[in-house]
């Protein structure tokens, strides 16, 4: 590319740069010329521009001043004031050429009514800029960087023409006769002191001047004779026009300039008035040649001025004179002789309306010329500059560039029609390809990543009438993408070129782009990039994680960091952990994933803290193709507050070889989370200390337990040392000795003699323990089978071996039971360990002291059995209810042994008595009805020696119920009296054992059923086993259920009962398997199946009874629990087992529903007939499909789903395995209640519970004196109970319910004191409302308790719990329990008439943007507290997204319907948070995607919102990952929790801080604490100038009881404008439970300015004066200052004046910022009146960048036009780092002498 350089010089050759015309009068023209020289070694076309948008570009300045108004919104062409010919041309190397520059000043007024009355108007100045340059710059054939066109100033002014006549225009002549002449005489005088005026009268029939022609000197006169000559008779009233002359343009018909040519530019009207009289007749006259025109009454005709063209002294001239003017009589032939012929004499059109330019313009620097209409291009953010200036250039008419509209139409490739072909032949000349813009010339896609693909729009405008046709030519591969590279210009038009880049290679790009115009002129457009790898950046390197109170233990320390993407490519990223020998305690998430162009995403950092976890650790950012950086991790642990609930613990005495348990219990008092190491795990052999280690949660407390199993007799008394993290450590006391054993049996030897084979003999005995230590005893029997040991109290059994543990100083009665089965006799010593060590080991027991040494020896001798009874057992098959048969009596024979035996022969007696004890009976079949059900005949009797005999068994069927079940065992006892008249101690000699089986059963499975609670009218089934046994094929069951009574007294029947089947028993199918679920099936056995079903439309819980009856109507019943209700902190389960399947939908006129998912369509938005939310990953905008039809409708609430809907055992409420999709639902909901409970649940602050352990705590068990020592567990003062939570939530004590309940260490008594608390509480809680009817007292007492009910409770003996998991199930029992109290006692706060709907929305719309209405019953699965809560949300999303993201993209409409879809993005909780905080907007809610297009930004939006409740205190340690998947029942409580504490964000008042600027001032603030507790509060600053308050008092205060304290806030004031914040008093207890918050607005207000400097000075009006003001930066950073100039007529520092002042420089500084961000016409029109028209200061500087202390010379150039004072504030303003005000006192004086040349001033 070669540089080319246009220089400019006077016919003299000197350089010149401003050209000067002088004063010229309006409507002349002056012409110089000027040399242009083409300084290159090629040629150029050159063309010549007005550069109408140059700075101090004057066209039409009123140079007095003193009239200077805002002109009307008129343009002035500049192309008529200044004309350059040739315009245009071609330079060889180094030639030059003369160009003539012609200046034709017009004159301007302000409007079009002020030309009319005073067309002379006052001097004007013009100021113009001509540009020479060449077309090879224009389209690129040059440098880019290189200038190569040259600017030359031309100046001038114009004057008005200053010719008056005197003493008048109106001169009247004397009366005279025909012949005679009179005169007049007329001074002509040139008011004008710069330049002289040539005149010329025009010619008038009967007036003569003399002189005729001539010149008047500047400033000087001329007389002139006016001579009326009387030739005719009459009155003569015409006007004698007198011209001003001089030169003007001359222009060919083709409008170019050829030269100059006299003409008259101005005319003087002068009115002569004559009379010639005579007194002879009035001759006959001959009308000759009739004029053109006459009147109706034949007087001499008069013409208008407008009607006629005989004084028309050029073309286009107007005519302002006014009257009339008399044509001479058509025999006057010598001047007043007219056309012959009539056509030919009609008057033409005047062309007065022809406009010569002359229009009012609008000061110093006139509109833009060119105006090119354009639509906005989004582009990349690359930087495109333009090599030519030409953009701000325009074309003046006679330079062929018009002000034409240019419009954006659609472009052809190749020349189609016969017009395009030949405009696209044509050769273009240099004007004409100037006006073919092709831009910008430099496209920079600045920097831009490797394989991103990059667009920028080349605009192709086209200036000129015809079609012109663009072809481009692109070489390399980066930019093959572009297309189309053809078009064919419309004639005025403008199109865009896509120019796409993409580039494998790193490194810069720079090409060239060639294109040719009509494939003849070539031009071409440099494409420049940076090529770049992908990166990304980090908000920060080294990130420090804080402790946070508000979040419970498990949760760790968490903070985020920021990934910023800067480059236009979406960056993937993966987040590696750098591996240490300590490990990484440290995680990071999302791990993987994509940063958006120029977007941000945040990162959530976790540590999971402990005593030995590292505080440090390091993460690895890989760039995918990019760059690594490194993240540094640290946590910073906060000391905590850590005290032992008891410094010292006692073992007391412990027993030997027996392992002993105490607990400590570490209290944390603090207000962080404290983490503990034991020092020494083991501090005695035997004594183990756990856990390790652990932490202590604020507010709450960790157990240590200490197991102790010594192996020796000691006494200890020991430290264990407890270390903190960030803390000193504490000790923990431990003392007591060790106890050996000393057990005593009462009985030294047992003998068992003449004991008969196949009976039983027992002997008691007393097992004393006399240590102060317990001791566990064992008995090994393993060796003699028929030898076993009972005990009075529970023991541990196991086949051979029997243990029981005896309490210090307690006595157990046992009992050695013998039963021999054949003849044999036994001498051994009783295995016996004591302790674990056996007690017959001497070598074992030679360390241990024992009170006995003596042995206990068994002796036994067995004989044979005297009676033999056979058979020993009987079993029976009856009916019930029928009548006695054969069937139902059986014998058995009773048969003594031969004389021959030992029997016979060692008694004394002949025959042994036998009887049989019927009483036992009674116990077993205590519900029978009257009658005996067995009957034994005979009963007793004797037997001598071989005798026999039988006995008759009968049964009777008649008292044979079903509530036997189908098989019932009896036992009758045999006695004999031998023949020394002993009963053998009353011990039975034999057992008949007696087993009844009903014919005709049935055995129902499950025995009860519970039906997981359903939403109001939704249908839940399940499947019920029918066992049949005896029953014949076809025998019919039938089944009823009582109806139900509600509280109005209606009845329903809510269950209903089929048989899918029929309801007949089918025949026995021999290949019939067992039924899924049911154990044990004996064979012969009928399974029917019975489906149940339960649907209600109210609110219900019911346990109810099912009877199934068979032909001989036996009853078999069941029990049914069921519920249904409208909440989902009841129904949650139900939505858990369907949360894939179903879904809340709201269709306009229904309420919110839940029911089975249809596939939505993809309608989208609250246009859309219904909206839904479905429990998968469905949004909740959806429409419903259209198959929402009648039979849609119809099947909507019956859902039946008997395969999902049957849970492993129907009888029992459990939680589901935690690997299912149910149980991760289900553990949802149990975290979201711990989290609830543990903040909000307990008196005296937080509590950390787990459900169910810390439910099941006894706060207080009655301790028994004489085991004392023996009892495990200390005692915990601090420890709470369910009943604590109850009266803390209700404030009132529970029916039924003491309140300082003692619980019993007796397991049975303590079993039923819980039983009846448990039993009070639901009573209490179903009262209140709650939907418990599935919840037995049993399954809320803890493992222990529940198995001891199980034994002593009928009920629940008749239930199998063998395959429940208790665990389980009390874990789901005490999570309802807990969300119905909640319910009852918190949910139900949340209604109409709360505060938290009213603050901050406007109701007068409510209905036609909420989606329901808040009825009492409005939804089948959401309550009217729950349906408030949805309208709550959904007013503030709707009222706040345009507020909170109307700068960026602002979210679609949505209705709320649900608590986990609708708010998984985030934006309605940040919604909601801003409508209460929005000072939370700016600080974080601007951050957020309002599109997600994947999971990372979902998670960012979560990060965003969790920071924002932490920032609040108000965080429910809800974690972003649980907003991210969130669980209903969760984000209820969360909600909840927002509506309650929200509403007292908003400020109580405004607190206004005033003082002088660049001055500290504050404020008080008084609390008063009406309770009776202390209350402390932490203070919060929250805002964008929160920065600029201060607490000089500290971040909390307390408030003791019934006293008052104060807050101070403080200001450091560098704005003049008011800024503002918000002091927010928040509890310092986690949440701000203990007191309420408290907000108030602070606003700053500046009272007094005192001026940094103030600059006096004294003008002249309209002179120019340049004021020196020297500004410097006092404060301690570098900062950009913007400019403001403020001017007014008083002082605008003094105190009344101060606030008017802010708001003019509030105003204008906005308009300044806005400026500086906008290039457009539009803002720089708003921006001229800041400094600009009719202004008497300006400033050229718009902006000043000042270190700090750098000192800066501000110059303002002041031109008064009014004398007096004015005051000018000059304002320096940084929204950074303050405002600066200086003063300028200018007074103006009067100009007493209006120089007669203005250069310098110009």
């Amino acid at each position: 590319m070669a540089k080319q350089l246009l220089e400019v010089f006077d016919p003299q050759g000197a350089p010149l740069s401003c050209l000067w015309f002088g004063p010229v009068y309006f409507g002349t023209s002056r012409m110089k010329e000027v040399v242009l020289r083409n300084n290159a070694p090629q040629a150029c076309n050159w063309v010549c521009l007005l550069q109408d948008t140059a700075a101090g570009t004057e066209v039409g300045t009123d140079a007095a001043l003193m009239r200077m108004e805002r002109c009307c919104q008129t343009t002035q062409d500049v192309s008529q004031v200044l004309v350059c010919v040739p315009n245009q041309g071609l330079l060889k190397a180094h030639e030059k050429t003369i160009v003539a520059v012609c200046f034709s000043p017009i004159c301007k007024s302000s409007c079009e009514e002020k030309k009319k009355s005073d067309p002379s108007a006052s001097r004007q100045d013009f100021c113009v800029s001509l540009l020479f340059d060449s077309v090879e710059s224009r389209h690129g054939l040059i440098h880019h960087n290189g200038n190569s066109s040259v600017e030359l100033a031309v100046t001038g002014y114009g004057l008005p023409v200053s010719l008056v006549p005197s003493p008048s225009q109106r001169f009247v002549f004397p009366n005279c006769v025909r012949g005679q002449c009179v005169d007049l005489q007329c001074v002509l005088q040139n008011l004008c002191p710069q330049l002289p005026v040539s005149y010329r009268f025009h010619k008038l029939a009967h007036f003569t001047t003399k002189p005729s022609t001539g010149t008047i000197a500047p400033g000087q006169c001329q007389d002139v004779v006016l001579v009326f000559t009387a030739r005719q008779l009459g009155s003569f009233q015409v006007c004698l026009k007198l011209d001003v002359l001089d030169h003007a343009v001359r222009r060919d018909s083709n409008t170019a300039v050829t030269g100059l040519e006299p003409c008259s530019i101005h005319t003087v009207p002068l009115y002569l008035s004559a009379v010639c009289e005579t007194t002879h007749p009035k001759p006959k006259l001959n009308p000759g040649i009739l004029p053109a025109v006459t009147n109706p009454t034949g007087s001499p005709p008069v013409l208008s001025a407008d009607k006629t063209r005989l004084h028309k002294h050029r073309k286009g001239r107007s005519q302002d004179t006014e009257g009339e003017e008399s044509l001479a009589f058509p025999h006057d032939r010598a001047t007043s002789i007219r056309p012959a012929h009539r056509q030919r004499r009609q008057p033409e059109k005047a062309e007065d309306d022809v406009d010569i330019g002359i229009v009012p313009s609008q000061g110093l620097v006139p509109p833009s010329l060119s105006v090119l209409e354009s639509s906005k291009i989004s582009e990349t953010k690359p930087n495109c500059s333009s090599a030519s200036p030409a953009g701000k250039c325009s074309c003046p008419q006679h330079m062929t560039s018009t002000t034409r509209q240019v419009n954006s139409q659609v472009m052809s490739a190749i020349p189609s029609t016969s017009q395009m072909v030949a405009d696209c032949n044509r050769t273009l000349t240099a004007h004409e390809l100037f006006q073919v813009v092709i831009g910008p010339l430099l496209v920079d896609f600045g920097e831009v990543c490797v394989q991103s693909v990059c667009v920028q729009k080349l605009k192709l405008t086209n200036h000129l009438p015809v079609f012109v046709w663009l072809q481009f030519e692109v070489d390399c591969p980066e930019l093959q993408g572009s297309s189309p590279l053809s078009h064919v210009l419309q004639p005025h038009s403008l199109s865009t070129l896509p120019l796409t880049f993409q580039s494998n290679m790193l490194g810069r790009f720079d090409r060239p782009v060639s294109y040719s115009m009509n494939k003849q002129h070539r031009g071409r457009i440099l494409v420049q990039a940076q090529v770049i790898p992908v990166a990304l950046e980090l908000s920060t390197t080294v990130l420090v994680l804080h402790p946070n109170h508000t979040l419970l233990a498990q949760s760790g320390y968490r903070s985020s960091v920021t990934l910023r993407n800067r480059r236009n490519l979406a960056t993937e990223f993966k987040w590696r952990p750098v591996d240490t020998e300590n490990g990484i305690m440290f995680s990071i998430r999302p791990s993987t994933g994509a940063v958006e162009p120029f977007s941000e995403l945040d990162c959530e950092v976790v540590w999971y803290p402990s005593f030995s976890s590292s505080p440090e650790g390091d993460f690895d950012l890989c760039v995918q193709e990019g760059n690594t950086l490194r993240l540094h991790c640290v946590a910073k642990v906060a000391p905590a507050s850590v005290r032992l609930a008891e410094e010292q613990v006692r073992f007391g005495s412990v027993p030997l070889n027996m392992p002993s348990i105490r607990t400590a219990v570490l209290h944390n008092t603090g207000k962080h989370h404290a983490f503990f190491q034991v020092q020494d795990v083991c501090p005695l052999p035997g004594m183990v200390v756990s856990p390790v280690e652990g932490v202590v949660p604020n507010g709450g407390q960790t157990t240590l337990r200490i197991h102790f199993n010594p192996d020796s007799v000691i006494r200890f008394s020991i430290r264990v040392e407890i270390a903190l993290k960030n803390k000193k450590s504490i000790e923990l006391r431990v003392d007591g000795s060790v106890e050996p054993p000393d057990v005593h049996i009462s009985v030294h030897q047992f003998q068992f003699y003449e004991v008969y084979a196949g009976s039983r003999r027992s002997m008691p005995f007393a097992l004393t323990n006399r240590s102060s230590a317990p001791a566990s005893v064992t008995f090994d029997l393993t060796e003699h089978t028929d030898f076993s040991v009972h005990f009075s109290q529970p023991s541990k059994k196991k086949p051979g071996v029997n243990a029981v543990e005896v309490q210090s100083n307690q006595t157990v009665d046992c009992s050695i039971v013998f039963s021999p089965t054949h003849v044999d006799w036994y001498d051994f010593e009783l295995p016996m360990i004591v302790n674990g060590v056996r007690w017959s080991d001497k070598s074992s027991l030679q360390s241990v002291t024992v009170a006995t040494q003596q042995s206990h020896r068994v002796k036994a001798i067995v004989l044979g059995a005297p009676v033999e009874m056979s058979p020993s057992s009987l079993e029976f098959h009856v009916e019930p209810l029928a009548l006695q048969s054969d069937a139902n009596t059986k014998t058995v024979e009773l048969k003594a042994v031969c004389k021959a035996s030992f029997f016979w022969q060692s008694s004394v007696s002949k025959h042994v008595k036998w009887w049989l004890d019927c009483r036992e009976i009674a116990v077993q079949t205590e519900n029978r009805t009257e009658g005996e059900l067995c009957i034994v005949s005979p009963s007793s009797g004797s037997l001598g020696p071989s005798q026999s005999i039988s006995l008759t068994v009968s049964i009777n069927p008649e008292v044979i119920t079903t509530g036997f079940g189908r098989v019932t065992k009896l036992s009758l006892p045999l006695y004999l009296e031998d023949g020394k008249g002993r009963e053998k101690e009353h011990q039975p000699y034999r057992e008949l054992s007696i087993t009844i089986a009903l014919l005709h059963c049935i055995t129902i499975h499950p025995p009860q059923i519970f039906l997981t609670p359903t939403p109001l009218g939704s249908e839940a089934t399940t499947t019920v086993t029918l066992l049949a046994s005896g029953y014949p094929s076809g025998t019919t069951v039938s089944a009823e259920v009582d109806e139900v009574e509600l509280a109005d007294g209606t009845k329903i029947q809510p269950v209903s009962i089929i048989f899918p089947e029929g309801n007949s028993i089918p025949a026995q199918n021999q290949d019939q398997s067992p039924r899924v679920g049911i154990q044990n099936q004996e064979p012969n056995v009928t399974s029917l199946t019975c489906s149940v079903a339960f649907c209600a439309a109210l609110p219900l819980s019911l346990c109810t009874t099912i009877t199934f009856t068979d032909h001989l109507h036996n009853r078999f019943k069941m029990k049914l629990r069921a519920t249904a209700d409208n909440c989902l902190l009841t129904v949650w389960p139900y939505m858990a087992l369907h949360h894939s399947m179903h879904q809340i939908v709201y269709t306009g006129a229904t309420p919110v529903l839940l029911r089975r998912y249809l596939t939505p369509s993809p309608a989208f938005g609250p246009a859309s007939s219904s909206s839904s939310s479905s429990f998968d990953h469905i949004s909740s905008t959806d429409k419903i499909s259209d198959g929402d039809s009648a039979s849609s409708q119809a099947s909507r609430n019956t859902d039946v789903t008997p395969n999902r809907d049957t849970p492993t055992n129907l009888g029992f409420p459990e939680f589901p395995a935690a690997d299912t999709e149910e149980g991760q639902y289900y553990q949802s909901v149990l975290l979201a209640v711990e989290r609830w409970f543990s903040f909000f649940g307990w008196p005296r602050g937080p509590h950390p519970i787990s459900v169910p352990n810390t439910l099941r705590v006894l706060p207080k068990v009655q301790m028994n004196p004489t085991r004392r020592q023996t009892y495990q567990a200390s005692q915990n003062r601090d420890s709470r109970s369910v009943v604590d939570m109850l009266h803390h939530l209700t404030g009132i004590h529970i029916p039924g319910i003491l309140v300082c309940q003692t619980f019993s260490t007796d397991i049975n008594q303590r079993t039923n004191q819980q039983l009846q608390q448990h039993e009070a509480m639901l009573a209490f809680l179903s009262v209140q409302g709650a939907c418990l009817g599935h919840i037995r007292p049993a399954y809320l007492l803890d493992t222990e308790e529940f198995k001891h009910s199980l034994q002593s409770n009928e009920e629940e003996r008749g239930l199998d719990y063998s395959s429940v998991n208790y665990e389980s199930l009390s874990k789901r029992s005490w999570t309802d329990v807990l969300l119905q109290i909640y319910r009852v006692l918190v949910l139900c706060r949340v209604s109409d008439s709360g505060s938290a709907l009213n603050t901050t929305l406007n109701h007068d719309n409510e209905t036609e943007i909420l989606p329901f209405s808040s009825q009492s019953l409005v939804s089948n699965v959401y309550s009217s507290c729950e349906c408030h809560l949805l309208r709550w949300l959904h007013m503030h999303y709707k009222s706040m997204r345009t507020i909170v993201w109307g700068t960026g993209g602002v979210p679609p409409e949505r209705w709320i319907v649900n608590f986990d879809l609708d708010l998984t993005d985030g934006l309605v909780l940040a919604a909601v948070l801003a409508a209460y905080c929005p000072y939370l907007i700016h600080s974080h809610f601007r951050r957020m995607y309002t599109m997600i297009s994947s999971l990372e930004q979902n998670l960012h939006n979560n990060i965003i919102v969790a920071q924002a409740l932490t920032t609040l205190s108000l965080n429910l340690d809800v974690q972003p990952t649980d907003l991210s998947d969130p669980n209903p029942v969760q984000m209820l409580m969360l909600c909840v929790h927002l509506y309650e504490r929200l509403p007292q964000f908003l400020p109580l008042e405004t607190i206004t801080l005033s003082g002088d600027l660049h001055s500290t001032f504050s404020k008080r603030v008084l609390l008063k604490n009406p309770s009776s507790k202390p209350i402390k509060y932490q203070v919060f600053l929250f805002g964008e100038d929160a920065h600029l308050f201060s607490l000089p008092g500290g971040s909390s205060v307390t408030i003791p009881s019934k006293v008052s304290a104060e807050v101070s806030v403080e200001v450091s004031c560098s704005f003049m404008q008011p800024v503002e914040a918000f002091l927010v008093l928040i509890s310092s207890s986690p949440c701000g439970y203990y007191g309420r918050t408290l907000t108030f607005k602070l606003k700053t207000h500046v009272s007094r300015i005192t001026p940094t400097n103030t600059v006096k000075c004294k003008s002249p009006c309209c002179k120019l004066e340049i004021i020196q003001v020297p500004v410097t930066n006092p404060f301690n950073k570098p900062a950009e200052f913007s400019v403001v100039l403020v001017e007014s007529r008083f002082n605008p520092l003094k105190p009344e004046n101060i606030d008017r002042l802010v708001g003019q420089a509030s105003s204008k500084a906005n308009i300044k910022m806005t400026a500086d961000k906008s290039c457009g016409k539009d803002m720089d029109e708003k921006c001229s009146g800041i400094n600009g028209k009719g202004s008497e200061f300006r400033s050229s500087v718009r902006n000043v960048h000042l270190t700090p202390g750098e000192v800066y010379t501000l110059n303002i150039f002041y031109r008064p036009i009014c004398s007096g004072t004015k005051y000018c504030s000059v304002l320096l303003a940084c929204p950074q780092v303050g405002d600066m005000v200086y003063m300028v006192e200018a007074t103006a004086e009067l100009l007493l002498h209006v120089p007669s040349h203005c250069q310098a001033q110009t």
